[in-house]
Order: C-alpha cells, then structure tokens, then sequence
C-alpha cells in the first residue's frame, strides 16, 4: 500500500544492497515488490555478491515480468582501467613500479585496489625484502642496528579543526614521505605506529656507516615534511620529532602479510623510542653511541641528560643541529684525532708516480685501484694527491645506498670540477656551475647549464625547465651524457687532470655506462682516470674492469692492495701511539686483531680512546685503568658484515659455523657442525 501510494504521483527508485546478507522476512518482502514493478512506476535495483540469495532473486524475477532474465554480472576492471585508477588516486606519487605493486594487490578489484593506494610504502617494503628472502637464514642472530623513530606532530589537532577524513591523507602521504627517505639512504621502515614510523639501518642487510646514514635520514625526513607542510598550506602546523640510537639486539624473521620480515629486539630500540617523546618538535635526538659514531660528521649540541633503557643511571643525550645530509665518507685525515701516516705502500705509491709522470707529458690512460675494505684505498690516494698539487684533480665518490640513485658519483664528480659545498643551496650551486661553464665553454653556456644544473641540483629557471620536459624519451639523458663529455674535454683542454671515481663497487648502472663512454678522451686528451674499488661486485666494479681491460688494455694499469705485512702494521700502531705509554701486550693484541688491514687498526685504537682506556697527554696516548681488552668497534663491524652479507647463505651457514669454533680450526670439526657432503665444497 506505502509503494502504491508513493508512485501514485511519482517514479520510484528502490536501491537495496548487498542482498547476500538479507534475512529470510525480507527477502519474501522482496519478492513481493518484484511483482509492482510489472504495474508500478516502480523500479527495483538488487546489488550483491553471486550466491544462493542473488539466484533466488533472479529467478523470482524472472518470474514476476514473465520472460528470461539474467543478472549484470560486474568482473574485475581489465589492465588499463585499473592502471588508470592506481594513477588517480595516487597523482603525483605513481610511478610505474608503485602501480604494479597497486594493481597486483588489487587484483582489478577497485575496492583492493584502493585500500591497496594507501598501503604502497608497505607494499614497496615488503617487494624489498621479499626479493632477500632466499638469501637469509630464518635463525635469529645478534646483529648492530641503528633505530630511528619519526613521529609526525600535529594530527591531532589538525583532525578536531577540520575532521579525520580530511586529515588521514595527510597521514598517509606524510607516512609515505618517511618511508621513501628512510629506502632512499638504506633503511627498512619496521612498523607504523599510527602517525610514527620506526626505520631500521643495519639490518636485515648490514651497510656501512649505518649512524651516518640514519642521522641523514633523519635531517631529510625533517626537511621533505617542512617542504610538503609548505607545498599544501596546511591549517595545522605539522612537524616530526625524532630519536635515534645504536645497539648490539637481537634480529631475526617474523614473517607475514604486509609485516616487515625483519624484527629487532634490543635495549636500542626502547631508547630511540625514549628519545622521541623526549624531542620536541623539529628536534632530532640522539644517544650517546650515535654520537660518537658520527661526531666528526654532523654538529651537536648537549641535551638533558635522561634515564634511558639499559642504563641505571642518566645518560648523555645529544641534539643534533646539522640541517644538510653528509652523504659522503669524510676524507680521510679530516678531523680524526687518531692518524698515522702512511706506511708500507712505497711500492703502489711509486707506481702511480710513474703514471702521473707520464700522465704530465700528455699520455692519457686509466688506473684501477683494486682493495677490500679498510685496505688503505682512500689513504693512499690521499697522499699520491697530496705529493701531486700541480695536476687538476677531480673526484667523484659513489653512496653506499647509491645503488638506485643514477648518475650519483657523476653528479659528485661536476659538483667537485664546480667547488659546490655540501653546505651551498640550490642558488648558490648554480652560481658556482654557472662560473665553470661560463670559463670552459661560454659559448655552449645555454645549452649545457640546465643539463648540468639537472644532475647536480643546482637552480633552474621556469624557461629552462619547460625546455628540458619538452624533450623526449632517452633524449635528455644522452644530452645530459654529451654535456658531461664536453665538460671534461674542455677542463683537459690546456693541463693535465685526474678523474678520481672513489667507490665504484657501490655506484649506479647508469654511472658505469657513462663512464665507459667518458673513457675514450684518455685516447684524446691528457687524462687520467682513476678508478678505485673493491673486488666482487660483479655489475659495477668488476664489470668496468673487464671493459678497460679489453678496450684500453695498453693504457691501463691495474694495482691490487694487499694487507700491510707485520712490520709494516707494527709500525702503524707505533705511529697511532706516538711515543706514548701503551703496554707492548696492547699492541700486540691490535696488530693480531686487525690482521695487517690499516682501517681497523686506527678504528681499535679510536674506539680505545673512546672508551677512555687510552687518553691523550702531552707525551701521546697513554693506557689508562680501564684497558683490559682490544674490544672491535661497530665501524669495524659493519665493514665486515657488510662482506659478509655479499655471500650466498650456504657459504654465510658454513661461515657461522666456523666463527663459533674460532679464528683458527680442524677441518673435522667443522664437518661435525654442518652437513659435509653439501656445505664444505663452497670453501
């Protein structure tokens, strides 16, 4: 009777949804109206999910117009539509890799699919670690990790002002900017905790200068959130906090859907968390171990000391005060307290003497510098520059998490040739470029300063920029290669240069490339390249020394660093000591530790003096009350895993196995420990 009445001088839509669910009494009732819908200005719309209930219905339907019908069956969206949606909703965040991610999750489903939008940083982190997953073991191991949380500030009070739906995609895209800078500087973000994110450096896979790479992430994360805060006029002042903090815990897998597979349990995490609540906003708080990991690289202030986990009593607490990430290792000898000169290379150094001697009568060439980690690369190119000032050296030096980042010792290598500071903002770079073109080439200043100002950061004017979308495809970047060339061409115009490519094993695949193609002046032009790396990394370094091997095989000279002999390791130590007080049993125990490699043999004796079991007078470093045992510091540490981890897992099983033996052992005994017939070969 209430239908008759409605439609007695009106059309009627009836919308019922999501009719699997309905009860008994009102699916009859539905049958009942069916049949108005034959007499009525009455039109009924079903939705719901296939089933029982949806046949009963369409049966009862055909039923009621007394002719076949059948349901509009709605499926998955085909590829386009649901590539177009992920777009959509994610604007300016849609990459091609973060659709796929979306649309597989989605399944062309567009509720999933847009859940699945808003979840793409843990999609991305799981991708990540997935693709590890063959290579690690599921045991449980003690591992050093930095811990870094980042908790956005201002949500709640953004959310009362203008209501959760409007604030949650500030959350989500907020959330996502934590995420992308902790990947981009070789962090895993661990969880979300509702507007924080806890991001691990370490581990699962071990990177060196891990304290070095959370601070920066920490000041790049404080800087994206001000620059989208900026970006969108918000009505609430946001701001993130944050605590960072090193320790020994114990990382293992937890395996699950969308769960990072990687946990770590340790006194380092509660106190990064403490730290955080003890930030105010825009602060970046740091623990004691932080700190001295990474003292002569940033600026710090003391903060209120605080009772942290692990610790009875209050522990120092650091603020630190760099705004600028310090993306590159230090050069050697620059602020460290201890340092030796150099000993036991007078064979390399004479070597390359001879290569830059013929490198000043105009014979170009290449040199590759071949050493693992703390062999003495760096140190000894330092004193070859030193003894050298008349040649122009330029010098490019590659991330440890540059692996993704193109062309970033390349970018390195301009902003040297230019003098632009890590310090100098986007304007004053680009006066600096401006300056080097303008004095090399100024008649092709127009065409090559956007394309440099490109690579490096640099400023670059509206018109610039409209020019540079405008071109096409790969184009850009062939331009972008050529201006390069032309710079180095002119820069070895009228003198001699070094190329100086320190770290190629971490560089990009796109650096490699370039490079290979910037090779070919040597055969032009009185320059040297010198490439130095570590052996094993079989698509960057190893690949450009097969290249230079079989294209410039008469220009190239190949130097493989060895560990210091005996004597020559002692007399670092005697060195790093310098005259000072130190028991010879002292000296004995580094000088086996470190096992002729320079670089844990300074580190030994600096994380020493940190501990406070050697200090400085005016006589040199003297042993102190506390020196009881050569203790391995985390820097040592992490160049050793970060080896460790470039094994497959047998041979890391194998070598696990062998550690808890020791240093020196039976091969029967290790036979006894893991399974012979399938482990032992890889030795």
């Amino acid at each position: 009777s209430l239908v008759r009445a409605i439609t007695a001088d009106q059309h009627v839509l009836l919308v019922v949804e999501d009719v699997q669910w309905l009860d008994v009494s009102s699916l009859a009732l539905i049958e009942r109206l069916l049949a108005l819908a034959t007499e009525l200005p009455f039109f009924i719309l079903l939705t719901g999910r296939p089933g029982p209930v949806v046949s009963q219905l369409a049966s009862a339907m055909e039923r009621a117009l007394s002719k076949p019908g059948s349901p509009i069956e709605l499926g998955p969206l085909d590829l386009e539509s649901s590539r177009a949606l992920v777009h959509e909703v994610l604007g300016s965040a849609a990459d091609d890799e973060t659709v796929e991610l979306v649309r597989e999750r989605g399944r062309g489903l567009p509720g999933p699919l847009l859940a699945a939008t808003f979840l793409a940083p843990a999609l991305r982190s799981e991708r990540d670690h997935a693709a590890g997953r063959a290579d690690r073991t599921s045991e449980s191991e003690r591992r050093r990790a930095v811990v870094l949380f980042a908790d956005i500030t201002g949500f709640t009070a953004m959310t009362e002002r203008v209501g959760a739906d409007a604030a949650y995609p500030v959350v989500a895209a907020c959330l996502e900017i934590l995420d992308e800078v902790a990947r981009a500087h070789g962090g895993t973000v661990d969880h979300y905790l509702g507007d924080c994110v806890m991001a691990l450096f370490g581990v699962p896979h071990a990177i060196e200068d891990a304290p070095r790479a959370a601070l920066n992430a920490a000041i790049d994360m404080r800087r994206r959130i001000r620059d989208f805060r900026e970006a969108h006029d918000l009505p609430v002042l946001i701001d993130v906090h944050t605590g960072v903090a090193s320790g020994l815990g114990i990382a293992g897998d937890i395996s699950g859907p969308l769960i990072r597979e990687f946990a770590v349990m340790g006194d380092h995490v509660d106190r990064a968390d403490e730290l955080t609540h003890v930030a105010e906003a825009g602060e970046i708080r740091v623990d004691d171990d932080t700190y001295r990991a990474t003292r002569e690289i940033f600026e710090f202030a003391d903060a209120p000391s605080q009772v942290l986990s692990g610790a009875p009593t209050p522990q120092r607490v650091w603020d630190l005060r760099s705004t600028v990430p310090r993306l590159h290792r230090a050069r050697l000898g620059a602020q460290r307290r201890v340092f030796s000169e150099l000993v036991g290379r007078e064979q390399e150094l004479a070597t390359f003497r001879e290569i830059l001697e013929s490198l000043e009568e105009g014979q170009g060439g290449v040199a590759s510098l071949v050493a693992e980690a703390g062999i003495g690369k760096s140190r000894l190119l330092a004193e070859l520059r030193e003894q050298n000032d008349s040649i122009l050296w330029l010098e490019g030096r590659s991330l440890s998490n540059g692996r993704n980042l193109s062309y970033h010792p390349i970018a390195d290598l301009v902003r040297s040739s230019a003098g632009i500071d890590d310090d100098d903002d986007a304007i004053a770079a680009r006066e600096k470029l401006d300056a080097l073109i303008s004095g090399l080439l100024p008649d092709r200043e127009a065409e090559l300063a956007p394309l440099l100002a490109t690579l490096v950061g640099a400023e670059i004017s509206s018109e610039e920029r409209a020019r540079l979308d405008a071109i096409q495809g790969d184009a850009l970047e062939t331009l972008m290669r050529s201006a390069v060339l032309q710079l180095l061409r002119a820069a070895s115009a009228d003198r001699s240069i070094v190329v100086l490519m320190e770290d190629l094993h971490w560089a990009d695949l796109s650096s490699v490339e370039l490079l290979e193609s910037l090779l070919r002046l040597v055969e032009e032009r009185p320059i040297l390249f010198l490439n130095a790396f570590r052996p094993g990394f079989e698509e960057t370094s190893e690949r450009l020394l097969a290249f230079v091997r079989e294209k410039f095989s008469e220009r190239h000279v190949e130097v493989d660093l060895q560990p210091l002999g005996p004597g020559a390791a002692r007399t670092l130590v005697k060195n790093l000591f310098r005259r000072g007080n130190v028991p010879q049993k002292t000296r004995a125990a580094i000088e086996e530790r470190a096992r002729g490699n320079p670089f844990f043999i300074e580190e030994v004796v600096r994380s020493l003096v940190d501990a406070g079991a050697l200090v400085f007078d005016e006589e040199g470093l003297q042993a102190t009350e506390r020196l009881e045992s050569v203790v391995i510091p985390d820097s040592v540490q992490e160049a050793v895993l970060a080896r460790v981890d470039r094994l497959g897992l047998l041979r890391r099983s194998v070598l696990q196995a062998a550690s808890v033996i020791g240093g020196v052992f039976h091969l029967d005994v290790l036979k006894t420990m893991i399974d012979a017939s399938e482990n032992l070969e890889i030795l």
